[in-house]
C-alpha cells in the first residue's frame, strides 16, 4: 500500500482509537499508556499519531516509489481500489519508470485559436476567383475547394472587383482550412479581366486554375486539371467540364431544389447518370470530337470558369486585355493569344464542375458580349477574329474547315494593336451594364 492510501485508512482506522485513557495518551506521544495504546491500536495508533506531528516532521515516502508486491497484495478489494484509484491519478503521479511530465508553457495557446494554413513550399497550383458582392456563391466555391481531394499542395487566391458585402469576411473563415490569400481592387465598374490578372500576379503554382465564384468543383477536379499538364507534352491549357449552366438562367429554381450542398459529389453522379443540365458544349464534342488539338479553333472552348493553363505562358502571352470592361469574349481573347503562342488545348471530363444558378441579366450578356466581340475582331483583324462576331461559336469550325482557313496565324496585330478605347466605349453607353 502506498503513502496516499496508507494514510486515508489511518485516518478511518484513528477515528476508532479516539476515546479513553489510551487515545489520550496516543494523542499525547508520551508515557507507558501511548506504548500501551500502541500495541493495542498496532499500525493505526502509529499512524495516527504520526498525523499529529507537523508536515515537516513526518517521515515521507517518495510519490515514484514502487509499491511492494507483498503489501499490494493485502486483499482484492484493496487492489481493485488502488488500480482504480491509480487510473484516475496517471496525470498527477507519473510512472516510476518515466520521467515526470514537463511543466506546462505559462501561456497556453486560446483553446479556439485559428492558424493560417499557409503552404511552405511551391504549390502545384494556383486557384484564382475573381468576384464581386457574392459572398454566398464564394462560399459554395471555397467549400468545395476545401473537399479537394489532392495528394499535392495549392493555393487559392480570391481576386475582388470591389465587393462591398462581406466577401472579405467569408475569405478569413477559411484560413484554418486552405491556403487563400485575398486581393481587392477599388470598385471602378466592371473589372472581371483585371481582376483575374491580379489573382495571376499573385499566384505561386505551375498551373493556374481559374474558377468564378458559385462555381462548385467536384472533389477530384483540381487532381484531374494536374493531371492534365503533367501528362502533356508541352504548354497546355484545360477546359474542364461543367453542369447546370443556364445561358438564360430558365432552368435555376429547378437546378437549386435538386442540387445536394453537402453533398456535391452526389449531385454530379446523379446528373451524369440522368444526363441532366450537362455541359452547354456537348453538342461541339459531338459535333466535333473529344481531341481538342485536332481542331482549328479549339480556343473557343476555354471559358474561364473552370479551366486552366501553364502560369509561365499566360503570363508570356500578357494576361488578360484589361480594355474589356463588360460581361463577355476576355476568355476567348486570352485564348487565341494562347493557341497563337502554341499551347495545346485538351478536355478534361473529369475536371468536374457545376454552376450554381444565380439571377442574371441574359438579353444585357449578349448585348455586352457583342460589343467586345467587335472589339475582338479588330484588335487581330484576322478572318477567324472575324468569324466570331457574327457566327455561333458552334459553327466556326465548319467555317474554317470549308474555307481551309487558319485561325493561329499571329498578324501585325498580335499584341500590338492600339485599341479602340473611344469606339467600345460608345458602344458600351448604349449596352446595359453586364452580369459580373
Amino acid at each position: 500500500m502506498d503513502g496516499l492510501h496508507a494514510g486515508l485508512l489511518g485516518v478511518r482506522r484513528t477515528h476508532r482509537c479516539r476515546g479513553g485513557v489510551g487515545a489520550a495518551a496516543a494523542r499525547a506521544g508520551h508515557g507507558p499508556d501511548a506504548r500501551e495504546a500502541e500495541r493495542a491500536c498496532g499500525r493505526r495508533g502509529l499512524a495516527a499519531r504520526r498525523r499529529q506531528l507537523p508536515f515537516e516532521a513526518r517521515p515521507q515516502r517518495p510519490r515514484t516509489r514502487p509499491v511492494p508486491r507483498a503489501r499490494a497484495r493485502s486483499s482484492t478489494r484493496t487492489r481493485t481500489h488502488l488500480r482504480a484509484r491509480s487510473s484516475t491519478r496517471t496525470h498527477l503521479r507519473p510512472h516510476p519508470h518515466q520521467p515526470p511530465s514537463p511543466a506546462p508553457p505559462d501561456q497556453p495557446h486560446p483553446p479556439h485559436r485559428r492558424e493560417p494554413r499557409v503552404t511552405t513550399t511551391s504549390p502545384a497550383c494556383t486557384v484564382v476567383v475573381p468576384t464581386y458582392n457574392r459572398a454566398g456563391l464564394l462560399a459554395h466555391t471555397l467549400d468545395s475547394l476545401v473537399r479537394q481531394r489532392l495528394d499535392d499542395a495549392f493555393e487559392v487566391v480570391v481576386a475582388d472587383d470591389g465587393s462591398s458585402d462581406d466577401t472579405a469576411e467569408v475569405v478569413a473563415s477559411y484560413r484554418d482550412r486552405l491556403d487563400i490569400h485575398y486581393a481587392f481592387q477599388e470598385d471602378e465598374g466592371y473589372r472581371a479581366a483585371k481582376a483575374r490578372n491580379l489573382g495571376l500576379s499573385k499566384a505561386r503554382g505551375e498551373v493556374t486554375v481559374f474558377v468564378d465564384s458559385g462555381v462548385i468543383l467536384q472533389s477530384g477536379a483540381l487532381a484531374a486539371h494536374l493531371d492534365a499538364h503533367r501528362v502533356a507534352e508541352g504548354p497546355t491549357a484545360v477546359v474542364g467540364y461543367v453542369f447546370c449552366f443556364n445561358e438564360g438562367n430558365e432552368d435555376g429554381d429547378e437546378i437549386l431544389k435538386s442540387l445536394n450542398f453537402a453533398d456535391p459529389d452526389a449531385s454530379f453522379a446523379e446528373f451524369a447518370a440522368e444526363k441532366r443540365w450537362l455541359d452547354i458544349r456537348e453538342d461541339y464534342y459531338e459535333r466535333y470530337g473529344e481531341d481538342l488539338d485536332a481542331l482549328t479553333a479549339p480556343w473557343l472552348m476555354w471559358w474561364t470558369c473552370n479551366s486552366s493553363v501553364d502560369t509561365a505562358l499566360l503570363r508570356e502571352v500578357g494576361g488578360y486585355d484589361e480594355a474589356y470592361r463588360q460581361w463577355g469574349a476576355e476568355d476567348v481573347d486570352v485564348s487565341y493569344r494562347l493557341r497563337t503562342a502554341g499551347c495545346r488545348f485538351v478536355l478534361r471530363r473529369d475536371a468536374t464542375a457545376l454552376h450554381v444558378p444565380h439571377p442574371k441579366d441574359y438579353e444585357s450578356n449578349m448585348r455586352s458580349a457583342a460589343v467586345n466581340y467587335r472589339y475582338f475582331a479588330a484588335k487581330y483583324d484576322t478572318p477567324v477574329a472575324h468569324l466570331v462576331v457574327d457566327t455561333h461559336f458552334h459553327e466556326i469550325e465548319d467555317v474554317l474547315r470549308s474555307r481551309g482557313l487558319a485561325d493561329g496565324e499571329p498578324t501585325e496585330h498580335f499584341g500590338t494593336v492600339v485599341r479602340p478605347i473611344d469606339q467600345m466605349d460608345a458602344e458600351r453607353a448604349a449596352a446595359a451594364g453586364g452580369d459580373r
